[in-house]
């Protein structure tokens, strides 16, 4: 059929011209549901993409993590400094020293990821040597960085040992 014939035919019959009408109608409708029902599709597949990525990120941020947590040494929140220096001044007493300076060292003004500390101890030298193995706290990464051990002045039987180190934060 020619567009001439069907213009001739929807002027003759109304009612055909009404069907052709409803039958265009919901035929543009369902090419736009099918438009948009894409749409949602792909915007649907956009996000279960970046769901699937966040997911990875999170499990392997987990991963390290738990890796980092079972490390026996690792840095430390700044909340548990205080914590960690009583544990050590307790090991002090524990190991029969006697405690001579205990300093908080100020480092440069830039924002560091360590604390760093002064100490010095007075015994003899199996104390000392006991202290200086058990010289730890908890799980705290610590780095010594200077040990001086001498006579001490006050004694002829005692040493003096001082230690500069690193309690290193998060």
């Amino acid at each position: 059929m020619t567009l001439n014939k069907i213009k001739k035919l929807c002027n003759e019959d109304k009612q055909i011209a009404l069907s052709i009408g409803i039958v265009t109608f919901l035929l543009l409708v369902m090419i736009g549901s099918f438009i948009k029902l894409e749409q949602t599709y792909s915007s649907a597949k956009e996000n279960e993409q970046q769901i699937i990525s966040m997911t990875n990120t999170i499990e392997k941020y987990n991963k390290l993590a738990n890796k980092i947590n079972a490390e026996e040494y690792k840095p430390i929140d700044k909340s548990q400094l205080d914590f960690i220096q009583t544990e050590i001044l307790t090991k002090v007493q524990n190991h029969n020293l006697l405690l001579k300076s205990f300093d908080n060292k100020k480092v440069s003004t830039k924002a560091t990821n360590f604390k760093q500390y002064s100490l010095i101890v007075q015994g003899d030298w199996q104390n000392m040597i006991l202290f200086l193995n058990d010289f730890s706290s908890k799980d705290a990464l610590i780095s010594i960085n200077k040990i001086n051990i001498k006579h001490a002045k006050d004694s002829k039987t005692s040493i003096e040992c001082e230690l500069l180190y690193k309690v290193y934060i998060k």
